[in-house]
């Protein structure tokens, strides 16, 4: 069950590097911890300073951003 606060990226589709990335470049707006599934990266939100769904979805689009670098 994915609760409101996480993200759940597919390992297929994106390169660890860039999340890793992407967390560093979110570094001031909120704290991010990633966590290792199957087939996905479980990443969750946590003290987002512009609330945690809009974080979670300007997040998302910086990362396809650095994917299509």
């Amino acid at each position: 069950l994915k609760k409101m606060n996480e993200l759940l990226v597919c390992k297929e589709l994106y390169k660890y590097i860039n999340i890793l990335s992407a967390i560093d470049a979110y570094n001031n707006i909120a704290r991010i911890s990633i966590h290792d599934t199957d087939s996905y990266w479980k990443l969750v939100f946590s003290d987002c300073v512009y609330g945690t769904v809009r974080t979670i979805r300007e997040f998302e689009n910086y990362l396809i951003g650095l994917e299509n670098c």
